[in-house]
């Protein structure tokens, strides 16, 4: 019953089924919603049951804020739910969210249940006993007025039917509708059992009426609710119509409800009335009436009760044409539990002969118990092979492989249900339907991801899935499906194709008036799984705090791991420990709760963020447990992610024999998948490994075939990432000149910082790689030049001028911690402190504003360059000579004369730039002398001399560079050679300074031209 303000649920044994419920439910509370044309309310589905009460109270809270304000919601006949029902537990929680405005009645012959004591002790409601109940003498006055009878009884008669009935409506009613008053006394409202009003319904209304009736009443109450064109049907009579009306006319405890017409006889009043049938009707008239009153039932859509009489009159035939009817239907509702209701009450020896009954038992208990679900599959499958069914075959097929891929606990059983596949698409080459042929494409799909990349058939059926996907018009099966196909695009390097997935999938969830939220949390863990992999780290946090606040609000908590993993990847691969350690604990609080799959992850997280933390023993301990879960597990794919994890922990902890031993096994997978990602990911971890051990050919080798596979398939990101070794690797690749555009969109992608030196055993310092994308780099040999994000800067005025001399100057004493007091006394030595401070701090100002404000640090007083965003070929310079010096002039050759252009700060006059010019220059000019002498000895004049024209062109007043030149060539016989050496040393003298060459340049001349006349 509802009014706009009012709705009156009346609950039966079907409730029991809390989706029924909630459908039912959702249905009447759209009659009195304060706003027409919402979307419904949440769908039920099996996997809200693990969170039962956070589904409720979002349920109730979404109903009670659509209801108009007051209105009353009536829960009729409580006691026929079964007391060992959740829908207790549902109407507890509930009830506890009711809003003001909002009145609840629950009626019920029995006394609340236990489980709602607590809320009684709180004042949450209030119980109306049976003695309250009992009708006062004023109110049984007021009954009477309410009939309007002919002849009002009299104040006394009244009296006296209200002490006779004890106060008992029905009862009370009873008697005012004979007028009787000579009744016995009995305590009606005393009796547990309805013999005694059964006796008296008999006697006072069953055998009052006419034969006709009294036949119209017994089939009739077969019916818990019947329109006339019902009740005509089963009983026969052409005047259903005039006999219904007068039931209700006459108020024998006949109701009735609009708009359409429905009749329903009182509860007490209906079991007499089964009652007499049972004693009244043969067995096989009972079997016709019962029969046909489920046939009218379920066409008018009552189907728990329509249920109850084909198995009450043993019709199994029709129960099973209807279980089979309606099975699809309920399942799509999430009433899972009414059709499992249904199989329960057939006899074990029809179900387990029929393979369709065995499915629908199956699919039932998908989510909740895997084994059973799994038994019921098998079976149907065994019986549908039997018969040659082919969409039974290939239905049943799926569904044990759902169940042994859901329960994650042992993927090696999938191996034989793999191999029957190929069996049946030989015998079986057609798809009975579209739809099959998804469900099956898709779920061979999975099984083969996570158990066999390397099969022959994999990627084959990965390719269908995704055309499917594409053009398949089931939006929630493809949102089941997407995360496992964006996993797909990446282990391709596909991450184009991957962020298609997630926009269609978004364009057709938006379709959804609400996504079932098992769908919607696959999205969100798909969504995280593409933006963190692709290195979007907010974006992919964002993804995974919707989806855990999905799983909250839902209590469907089936993907938190999922979830959860995906943000700690994202959070350790940017080096958020902070991030990574909540969602661990999070994982850790329910790891007791997990699968084997849950746990192979978990243990191989905490691993990496070891690792990252350089505990190793730890690190060690964690990714150990992992693999020995993985290897039980039988997941080949989590188990080369843990072997590539331990190689680089084993290669921290210095037993590289463990390391290789890992490393081969990570090998083996990686090349026989045929999967882009994995390679890289081995490639890049064989690099480390063979450029820490030396080996430098094959470390370069392995490095250049992993950056090519990064730039073609855009790759970013991976499982076990380390910052620090990715910087070294990055660094490493710029110096051979390995894909160097790629590397450095890489770097600037992930925000890498440059190693600093050495980063590989016999390398140099991160610092001098001038490849590296620095964000300023600045150039003071032989020319002063700003460069940032790849433009020039250009300055001047003298606005711009000063904050320029101030980075000189900077450069000049150091670039690291230079104090303010001396960059003042250099910038303004005849300022005021006070007057010099201000020009300081508004010249350091304008500096960051040009330079970017990253670029220079100043803490307590101390000023420096930020090495992290600062490239200075001064630096670069002055490292490489010093290592010159130290490994006696290794040949450092191209790297020196690529940096040195001419003296430091060659247009600069001030006084504080010449020490550190001279002194540069004269440790450049004494690297290139005495790597040209130690040339010169073994023989090698041709590179001498090249070095030597190199070392003039770099620095025209390198006197010392004229005179090794021309000395070379003497040697070499070349003596009009060195006679033009001279003659250039001379002119160039002269015109840049005014002067001549030195003595000492004149007699080598001397000497030369003496030894070339004679």
């Amino acid at each position: 019953m509802q009014g706009d303000t009012s709705l009156w649920y009346r609950l039966d044994e079907g409730d029991n089924d809390i989706g029924s419920f909630f459908y039912f439910m959702g249905l009447a509370a759209q009659k009195i919603t304060a706003v027409r044309n919402r979307p419904p309310l949440p769908f039920y589905s099996p996997e809200y049951l693990p969170s039962l009460t956070t589904f409720t109270r979002r349920y109730f809270r979404e109903l009670f804020g659509r209801v108009k304000r007051p209105s009353v919601m009536v829960f009729d006949d409580y006691h026929e739910v079964p007391a060992r029902s959740l829908f207790h537990h549902v109407i507890c929680d509930g009830i506890e969210g009711a809003a003001d405005g909002i009145s609840i009645i629950v009626i019920s012959r029995h006394n609340p249940p236990a489980l709602m004591a607590q809320p009684q002790a709180r004042g949450m409601f209030e119980i109306i006993g049976r003695d309250a109940l009992n009708l006062t003498m004023e109110e049984s006055k007021g009954i009477v007025l309410s009939h309007k009878l002919g002849k009002l009884p009299s104040e006394d008669m009244i009296r006296h039917m209200h002490k006779r009935s004890g106060g008992w409506a029905a009862g009370f009613v009873l008697l005012l509708k004979e007028g009787q008053t000579e009744i016995q006394d009995v305590d009606l409202a005393s009796m547990r059992t309805p013999e005694v009003v059964f006796d008296y319904l008999a006697g006072e209304i069953f055998n009052k009426v006419d034969s006709q009736s009294r036949d119209f009443l017994l089939k009739t109450a077969f019916l818990p609710k019947m329109t006339i064109q019902t009740a005509k049907e089963i009983t026969g009579i052409a005047d259903a119509g005039g006999i219904l009306s007068s039931l209700h006319r006459d108020n024998c405890f006949t109701e009735k409800s609009s708009p359409e017409p429905f009749y329903e006889y009182h509860t007490l009043f209906r079991e007499f009335l089964i009652s007499r049938a049972l004693k009244e009707f043969s067995t096989e008239e009972l079997f016709r009436i019962k029969q046909k009153g489920a046939i009218l039932l379920e066409s008018s859509g009552q189907a728990d009760d329509a249920m109850t009489l084909f198995i009450e009159a043993g019709d199994w035939t029709g129960a099973v044409r209807m279980i089979l009817n309606h099975a699809p239907e309920l399942i799509a509702q999430g009433r899972g539990q009414t059709l499992s209701d249904w199989l329960a009450r057939l006899p074990h020896e029809i179900t387990d002969r029929n393979p369709c009954l065995l499915y629908w038992h199956g699919l039932c208990y998908t989510l909740t118990n895997q084994s059973d679900s799994r038994a019921c599959f098998e079976k149907a499958f065994k019986l549908f092979n039997g018969i040659e069914d082919p969409a039974g075959i290939y239905l049943a097929w799926r569904g044990v492989v759902n169940t042994i891929f859901n329960a994650f606990s042992d993927f090696s059983q999938l191996d034989p249900w793999i191999a029957l596949l190929n069996k049946l698409r030989k015998k079986y080459p057609v798809f009975p339907s579209d739809d099959i042929e998804a469900r099956v494409t898709y779920t061979i799909f999975k099984a083969l991801l996570f158990r066999n990349q390397m099969h022959s058939d994999f990627h084959r059926w990965a390719e269908r899935s995704l055309q499917i996907f594409q053009r398949g018009p089931d939006a929630g099966l493809r949102m089941e499906v997407v995360f496992f196909l964006v996993f797909y695009c990446h282990l391709k390097g596909e991450f184009a194709k991957a962020s298609i997935l997630n926009q269609e999938l978004r364009e057709s969830r938006s379709s959804l008036p609400e996504a079932p939220p098992l769908s919607l949390l696959g999205c969100k863990a798909a969504e995280a799984f593409h933006h963190w992999l692709t290195g979007s780290k907010d974006m992919a946090i964002e993804a995974v705090n919707q989806g855990l606040l999905v799983s909250g609000e839902t209590g469907v908590h089936h993907l938190d791991y999922i979830l959860l993993g995906q943000g700690i990847s994202c959070a350790l691969s940017t080096g958020d420990m902070i991030t990574a350690r909540r969602f661990l604990r999070e994982m850790a609080s329910v790891l007791n709760r997990g699968t084997q799959n849950d746990r192979c992850f978990y243990y191989y997280l905490v691993a990496w963020e070891a690792m990252l933390r350089r505990d190793i023993p730890h690190a060690i301990q964690y990714a150990e447990t992992s693999l020995k879960l993985c290897e039980e597990l039988g997941a080949p794919w989590q188990e080369f992610l843990t072997r590539l994890i331990l190689t680089h922990i084993s290669h921290e902890k210095g037993d590289d024999k463990m390391a290789r031993s890992y490393l081969a096994k990570a090998r083996s997978f990686a090349r026989k998948a045929k999967s882009p990602f994995c390679e890289y990911m081995y490639l890049l971890t064989t690099t480390r490994f063979l450029l820490n051990r030396g080996d430098e050919k094959e470390g370069l080798q392995a490095l250049q075939q992993a950056m090519i596979i990064g730039r073609e398939k855009g790759l970013v990101n991976f499982w076990g990432w380390q910052s620090d070794v990715m910087s070294m690797l990055c660094a490493k690749a710029l110096d051979a000149g390995i894909e160097v555009e790629h590397v450095q969109e890489l770097i600037r992608k992930r925000k890498l910082n440059p190693p600093m030196p050495p980063f590989v055993k016999g390398g140099h310092g991160g610092i001098e790689i001038e490849r590296w994308p620095w964000p300023l780099k600045v150039y003071t040999m032989g020319r002063f030049s700003v460069v940032r994000d790849g433009e020039i800067i250009k300055y001047k005025g003298k606005t711009q001028r000063k904050p320029m001399e101030m980075l000189k100057i900077l450069i000049t004493l150091g670039g690291r911690n230079i104090k303010e007091d001396k960059m003042r006394e250099t910038l303004w030595p005849e300022a005021g402190d006070d007057s010099a401070h201000s020009a300081f701090t508004s010249t350091l100002s304008r500096l960051r504003k040009l330079i970017g404000h990253e670029s220079v640090t100043l803490s307590e007083g101390v000023l420096s360059l930020n090495p992290s965003y600062c490239w200075v070929d001064l630096w670069v310079l002055e490292r490489l000579l010093t290592e010159a010096e130290m490994s006696k002039y290794s040949p450092l050759d191209n790297k020196l004369l690529r940096l040195y252009h001419g003296p430091f700060l060659v247009e600069e006059e001030s006084a504080w730039v010449l020490p550190l010019r001279e002194r540069l220059s004269s440790k450049f000019i004494r690297y290139l002398r005495s790597r040209g002498r130690l040339l010169e000895q073994a023989g090698e004049y041709e590179q001498a001399i090249t070095l030597y024209q190199k070392g003039i062109e770099a620095d025209p007043l390198a006197e010392g560079l004229y005179r090794c030149l021309m000395a070379c060539y003497h040697a070499t016989g070349s003596h009009a050679e060195a006679a033009a050496v001279y003659r250039r040393c001379q002119k160039t003298l002269h015109a840049l300074l005014g002067i001549p060459p030195s003595p000492k340049t004149d007699s080598l001349y001397m000497k030369i031209r003496n030894n070339s006349t004679s």
